[in-house]
Formats: C-alpha cells, structure tokens, sequence
C-alpha cells in the first residue's frame, strides 16, 4: 500500500447552487393560500427555505409555499448564492481561500478571490467566463469567541475553529503541528512534556535544568484567547507563570524567540520561522517526533485541531457539497499546500514507527509479560496501520471530534471498495493507570465501539468483502509515559491496522 493509501477515494458530488445571504432587514412571508403570514428580520435564503428571526425566535419556512414582501426579500430573477463563512485571520483565511480554489477547480468553475482586508477577509466569485457568476462566497475574519457565535445566529453557513467544536457537527480538517522552539545555536536539543509544562508554569525557570548553561530562561507565549495558545494551554494542562511575554501572533513571537537566546516557546510548524525546533522526550525514553504521520495519528500530542463547524440546521445543497468536497484527496493537497498536516489516511507497517515494540519492551512491568509482548509482536507482524486513530478521554468511551471525522473516512474507504480482500482489525488500547485485567477489558470495549460505529457509518458495505475484528492489548503498547495527562491521553486509544483476508479454510 506504501505511504499513501492506493486508489484515494474520489467522491462525485452533484454540485447544486443554492444558499444566498441578504442583509438583515424586514420581511413578511404569507402563506399562499393566505391563512398565515409571519414577519421579521430576514438572515438568510438559500433558494428553498427562508430562515426569519421573528419575534417566536428564528423560523426556517419552505420558499414553495410562501410569497415575500418587504426590503429585505431577495430578487428571485438575479438569483446567486452566496456561502458565508467565519474564522480566525490569517492561517485561517488563507486555508478558506485555498479550499475554496480547489472546490472551483473540482466543480469545472474558475474562482475570482479578491481580498477585502489583507489576510483577514475576502470575497470570492465562481463561475464560467461570459456567463453570470454561480456562486459568490466571502469569508468574514472573527475573533475566536465570536465564530460558533455567528453560527448559532445564522449569521454564517461555516465556521473555522481550531481546537475542540465540542458536539457540533464538525469535520477536522487539518492539524498543525505545535513545536517547542529556541533560538538558534542552544544547545539544548529535546525537552520532556513535563519539563515543558514546568517551564510554561515557572517551575523551571534556569536552562540549567534542562540541560543547558546556567543562564535564565525566559518563556514566551501568543494570547490567551488566540486559539492556537488555547491549543497549548489544553495540552500542558497548566496555567502559564506571571513572567511569561505574550505576543499578539505566532510570527511576532518566532521574531522574538529567534532573536533572544535563551528564549522557549511553543510555536506552530506554519509559523516556525527562524526559530529552532525541540524533539519531544519523556521520563520512559520515548521520543516522539513530529513527522507527518505521527502528527495525523496523533501520537505526536502537541498540535491545534483545525475545523469546519456547521450548525444542526437542514444544510442547503450547495454547502452540503462544499463540506462533502472536504474528505476528497484533492480537498487534503489544497490543505497541506497551506503547511497544515492533511489527514488523508496513510497506511505504514505497524511495527515501523519509532521502535514501538522496542518501547513496549522497556514499558514492560509485572502486569505485562513475556506472553503478552510475544501476542503483540505476532499480531502485528504482517500488518499495516492507518493513520486514522480513534481515542479517548479518562474512562469514557465518547468520540471527540476528531475521532468522529476519522470514522466517517473510514467508511468512505469500506464503501469506495479501497479496503477490500483485507481483514480490518480494531486494536484497543489502554494507558497503564489502574489494574492491567481491567484496563484490558476496557481496550476491548473500546475497540468494539470503535468497529460498531464504523459498520453504523458504512451502510453500503456489501459483506465479504472485509472482515472487521477486534484485538485488545490493554497498556502492552504505550507510545509515551503515563506520567503526564498528555501521554496517559495519547496511550489510550484504538488502532486500525489491515491485514490481508484469510479463508476460513485456511484458518481453521
């Protein structure tokens, strides 16, 4: 299969056009044959529902069976519909403006993009040249707090959050990679999550500690409410020290951290700049690096979710498309263009990453034995893992967001046929806090609601064609040190791995 899954599914999506803003004003929509009429501000048509906040709150009404009167009713005979959508500026326009190029190119459209303010807004026209425009998109630059706002206001059809949607519907669209960085010529060249957690809280505050000259260390940091530090601060779990030197964006602050030598900071990999990047360690000798793979699997823990949030309202066709348009492997290229990690799924050997079972092995205590490392090694040998990697918070068995788009991919790939004649297996596993027979238990459960959730999201999936098992291996194979919430959080988790479909004839 190599590094990229063969045969990337492509999706034929009909693209039909129909979702428009208008500006807020009064509107009365009457019944056709007279017996109702409701008034109020108009928010939106999309060419078959009016959406009207009215004083009962905001109506979505079917266009058929209603007449509109007033200013704000929209010009049915120049008719064009128009996508909003929000986000942060910067990073995030420019990813909504790629996307939105790719999806003009992939629907036989050109898209015109003209910037209303640079790197914060734009407008965007797609159509054919010499005929009138079939769609009209512009993106609005919001501050963090006011994006989900905007979309609970039908103020917008999308909106781009990094970091956790909650229970929205979302997809994840990217990840960018978030790297401890110094300046140039340190010495130092790795730090452990808990010294980095340390560090960020005051508790460290000489390099001395870490294995660098006697000299202060001064930590720098972006906002609090700029959603790439929200990412960070989630993942060290501590507030950061009274000294530390905020910056108003990532590129102010690799300027700062490149300039000052004895600086520390966590920067994403987009933003990276003249500073230079730390491995990350830990206490039980992992190192886990940032390659491309780690980082979509999500074994590398530090790193800001990227995502397209609608509401739970009846999509028009028109944005269905668009959020449809997403999963598809030229919607990722567009992705990874603006230096975010993609997520189109990857399949490497799963005992190739990092010497896994070398640090199973190490790991190993008297809960886990010979016989399970030897039942670990034997399953994976001959497997290959997918970069689609579903995990857990504490003893829940909830999906978050991430792990719901990575169902839904796999599924894509069950049902497009790109799994076929081969035996998917849903490996649990646990983090090695508590009793190794109940954590085991526990890995199993997971798996199993893992593999449910996948057959739920692939309905068209003839049988025969894969077979779905499921393995427990419990905390034989930690990825990092359940010292920290971070490493406890990334070991607990369910992998999938493929291997080639057996007869039952050669089984038995």
């Amino acid at each position: 299969m190599g590094n990229r899954l063969r045969g990337a599914v492509v999706l034929a999506v009909p693209i039909v056009f129909s979702c428009t803003a208008v500006s807020a004003e009064d509107v009365t929509l009457t019944a056709r044959n007279g017996d109702l009429a409701v008034s109020g501000t108009l928010r939106s048509y999309d060419g078959a529902v009016y959406r009207v906040d009215t004083a009962y709150g905001l109506l979505a009404l079917d266009a058929a069976g209603v007449t509109c009167d007033g200013p704000g009713c929209p010009d049915l005979t120049s008719f064009v519909p128009v996508l909003r959508i929000v986000g942060p500026a910067g990073s995030g326009a420019g990813l909504v403006a790629a996307l939105v190029e790719e999806f003009a190119t992939a629907s036989g459209l050109q898209a015109g993009i003209e910037w209303t303010e640079p790197g914060a807004g734009f407008q965007a026209v797609l159509g054919q040249p010499g005929r009138p425009p079939a769609l009209r998109l512009r993106f609005r630059a919001v501050l963090p707090d006011r994006a989900l706002a905007a979309l609970d206001a039908a103020e917008a059809d999308f909106a781009v959050v990094i970091g956790d949607p909650g229970r929205r519907p979302a997809r994840l669209i990217g990840r960018d990679p978030l790297l401890p960085a110094v300046a140039p010529g340190n010495r130092v060249d790795r730090i452990s999550l808990r010294d980095l957690r340390a560090a960020a809280a005051g508790a460290i505050d000489n390099w001395q500690a870490l294995g660098g000259p006697d000299m202060p260390l001064a930590i720098h940091a972006l906002d609090p409410a700029d959603p790439v530090q929200v990412a960070v601060d989630a993942v060290l779990g501590a507030p950061y020290g009274p000294t530390v030197r905020r910056h108003p964006d990532a590129a102010a602050m690799s300027a700062a951290v490149a300039a000052d030598p004895w600086a520390l900071a966590v920067l994403p990999a987009s933003a990276l700049g003249g500073a230079v990047p730390l491995l990350l360690a830990d206490s039980c000798g992992h190192l886990i690096r940032p390659d491309r793979f780690a980082v979509k699997a999500e074994d590398y823990p530090l790193a800001a979710d990227v995502h397209l949030v609608w509401s739970a309202r009846r999509p028009p066709p028109f944005a269905a498309a668009f959020r449809e348009h997403l999963a598809t492997p030229a919607a990722q290229s567009a992705v990874a263009i603006t230096g975010l990690a993609d997520l189109a799924p990857e399949a490497r050997p799963a005992v190739d990453q990092g010497g896994r079972l070398l640090n199973a092995i190490r790991a190993a205590g008297p809960e886990v034995g010979l016989a399970a490392l030897q039942q670990l090694a034997a399953a994976m040998t001959g497997a290959e893992r997918l970069s689609l990697t579903i995990r857990f918070s504490g003893g829940a068995r909830q999906f978050d967001a991430a792990s719901r788009s990575h169902i839904a991919d796999l599924a894509l790939l069950l049902e497009a046929g790109l799994l076929d004649g081969r035996e998917v297996v849903f490996a649990g596993f646990s983090d090695g806090d508590g009793d190794a027979a109940a954590n085991l238990a526990l890995s199993r459960a997971r798996a199993e609601a893992v593999r449910d959730a996948v057959q739920e999201a692939s309905p068209l999936l003839r049988p025969g064609r894969v077979r779905m098992t499921v393995e427990a291996h419990g905390e034989a194979l930690p990825i990092a040190c359940d010292d920290t919430p971070v490493g406890r959080r990334i070991n607990r988790r369910v992998e999938v791995w493929l291997r080639p479909l057996r007869s039952e004839a050669a089984e038995d």
